[in-house]
């Protein structure tokens, strides 16, 4: 039993020595995968770190963008807005100017018409002051005419009255009217 104690234990010494190299180089195999993937971690984190901040720069681009386009967007529809109201306006406008123009046209016509009746009642004032100043003179005549007329009356009274004194002294002295007086 003594050999086979001993090369049990040898047998025992040789399997911990394999174990142990085995192990050994288990372990250097694996620090070294460990370290190469450590490393890979190491640059996927990196890259991971650098698609993570373009990803943010890209993030906050597309947030400034939206922003932009929100603006745009916003300015578009008041301009748009805008726009409908001038169009409008402009609209409104042309029509009051059609409106305008029409009356512009009815008032110089009016105004054509006021100008002809005018030189009209120029003419019939002047054809009026023309008869006014025949009619004056007319009147200053038969004025004229009514005076010599109211002279001639007071003559012709005065005349009346010697004769009627004449026949009244004719009468008185005659009895009868005197003939040839």
């Amino acid at each position: 039993m003594g050999y086979v104690d001993k090369n049990a234990n040898i047998l025992l010494l040789f399997l911990i020595v394999v174990s142990s190299t085995g192990l050994v180089a288990a372990t250097v195999y694996f620090q070294k995968n460990f370290q190469t993937i450590n490393k890979d971690y190491d640059q996927k984190v990196n890259e991971l770190k650098k698609v993570s901040t373009e990803l943010e720069s890209q993030r906050q681009a597309l947030e400034a963008i939206k922003s932009e386009l929100l603006l745009k967007q916003s300015r578009e529809q008041e301009f748009s807005e805008k726009f409908t109201t001038v169009k409008e306006e402009k609209k409104s406008l042309e029509e009051t100017k059609v409106g305008l123009e029409k009356k512009a046209e009815i008032l110089e016509q009016e105004r054509i018409d006021a100008i002809a009746k005018e030189q009209k009642a120029e003419a019939a004032l002047s054809d009026a002051l023309i008869d006014l100043d025949k009619a004056e003179r007319e009147r200053d005549s038969c004025i004229g005419q009514k005076d010599a007329c109211q002279r001639d009356l007071r003559s012709i009274q005065g005349s009346l009255t010697t004769f009627q004194s004449r026949l009244s002294n004719c009468k008185n002295t005659c009895g009868s009217p005197c003939e040839g007086t």
